[in-house]
């Protein structure tokens, strides 16, 4: 997807939250003009929307380059900017959700979420969103238009926690006509796992630099005042899946985390703007930043061209799973280990497929970086977590290194192979297709 939008920045000890559709996508990300002004001078600003506190142009301006000071990245083309209500932000929001893209995001992570057990069979993806972004977001960057939205603040003055969140999605603006995001995001078209990796470093490197503004210009007072606007931010909706929380955060504090490696004691930004230059590929790589330093590489996974037996199955759309998404499954069945297991990942390949009568059918094979060891321990977390599982009902298959599970609406099966062939995974309407599934993969 090309239109990233919305960043919510809250307390950075606590939960920041982007509306990342898929979590590959690029949260936040600023997409900017086509053609980036190339030439530095003077900045045309303008306000429109609700009217503002006098001199609130001027302090912008002064914001705006003392986080292109700080950042180490120069101001260029107009910035124009926009003080919307609460319900005015929630319908920009809604404008973005309603684009095809976007819908076809969000339906292709249901799908996958769904056949994982990630989110229960009956779970509108598209209305939690918008039930989060609606309730959550307090500012955001939005490439169609070249602008800032920001949440007003009732006094129509810039609130401490409208300051933090400009500074922020000024970061992707100076990342953007630096960078060229959109340009970085295409190089992850169709690799989930990528897409995530690089939104990672985006919003780590807007986070840095938003908490290094708060620390050298906003002052003790502010600070506070900061603060306490934060604690009047409502929670996440009750019924927010655990999934979807940790995708919509890994960008920023694992992203803050990778950054933070990468820049070290050192105020400047060198190694960040190198990371830039030549992106992390894959979430692992995120999680373990000495691995992005060796680059250390995923395996590529291939899957069957053919398509599989049985019923007449329609390949969807391939993907790539990732350690980060293996390790949240793990933790959200409560499997033992579950960060050791999924740190062995070497490489996936995933598959969704559709059938008659809606149904939904899923296939993918993880390969390890070490077959004899990280195989067997990811293989021991995932069926340990899923007969832990209320949902599932377990029904051992014919190998004695793999298993079925049922709940009644469909089944999930996984399976160990010997040396590199790694693990198979399969889910699908009935425990004959999964068998017929796990075969399939097996014999790539």
């Amino acid at each position: 997807m090309n239109r990233r939008i919305l960043g919510l920045a809250r307390r950075a000890s606590k939960l920041c939250l982007a509306a990342i559709l898929l979590s590959a996508a690029l949260a936040c990300a600023a997409r900017g003009p086509s053609t980036p002004a190339t030439v530095d001078g003077p900045i045309a600003t303008s306000i429109v929307g609700t009217p503002q506190a006098p001199g609130l142009d001027a302090r912008l301006d002064a914001l705006e380059e003392q986080v292109s000071t700080l950042r180490g990245l120069p101001r260029k083309g107009e910035t124009k900017r926009r003080f919307l209500s609460s319900s005015e932000l929630a319908a920009e929001i809604g404008r973005q959700l309603d684009k095809n893209d976007a819908r076809e995001q969000i339906e292709r992570e249901q799908a996958l979420y769904r056949m994982l057990g990630l989110i229960d069979p009956d779970t509108d993806l598209d209305r939690l969103y918008r039930a989060l972004l609606g309730s959550q977001v307090l500012g955001l960057y939005d490439p169609e238009t070249d602008e800032f939205l920001v949440l007003e603040n009732s006094s129509g003055d810039l609130g401490a926690l409208a300051e933090s969140t400009y500074a922020h999605e000024f970061a992707h603006r100076l990342q953007d006509a630096q960078y060229d995001l959109e340009m970085l995001a295409k190089a992850t078209k169709g690799n989930a796992d990528r897409a995530l990796a690089l939104s990672a470093l985006i919003e780590g490197d807007a986070t840095l630099t938003q908490l290094g503004y708060g620390l050298k210009y906003m002052g003790r007072a502010r600070l506070v005042e900061l603060m306490s606007e934060e604690r009047r931010v409502s929670p996440p909706p009750a019924d927010i899946p655990y999934v979807m929380l940790r995708a919509l955060e890994f960008p920023y504090q694992a992203g803050q985390r990778f950054a933070a490696a990468l820049r070290g004691s050192d105020d400047r930004f060198d190694a960040i703007d190198r990371a830039f230059l030549d992106p992390p590929l894959t979430t692992e790589q995120v999680i373990h930043v000495e691995k992005y330093l060796r680059r250390e590489a995923a395996m590529d996974v291939q899957l069957p061209p053919d398509g599989p037996p049985g019923e007449a199955w329609t390949r969807a759309f391939e993907d790539v799973l990732g350690e980060f998404l293996l390790r949240t499954w793990l933790r959200s069945l409560g499997a033992p280990g579950a960060d050791r297991a999924a740190a062995g990942w070497g490489g996936d390949r995933v598959a969704v497929f559709y059938g008659p009568d809606h149904r939904t059918a899923l296939a993918a094979c993880i390969v390890w970086d070490d077959p004899e060891t990280d195989g067997p321990e990811f293989f021991s977390a995932l069926t340990k977590g899923l007969d832990g599982a209320s949902r599932w009902r377990r029904t051992v298959d014919a190998s004695t290194k793999g298993a079925l599970w049922e709940d009644g609406r469909g089944a999930i099966g996984v399976r160990l192979h010997a040396g590199s062939h790694g693990v198979t995974i399969a889910a699908g309407p009935s425990a004959r297709d999964v068998s017929e599934l796990l075969d399939w993969v097996a014999g790539r």
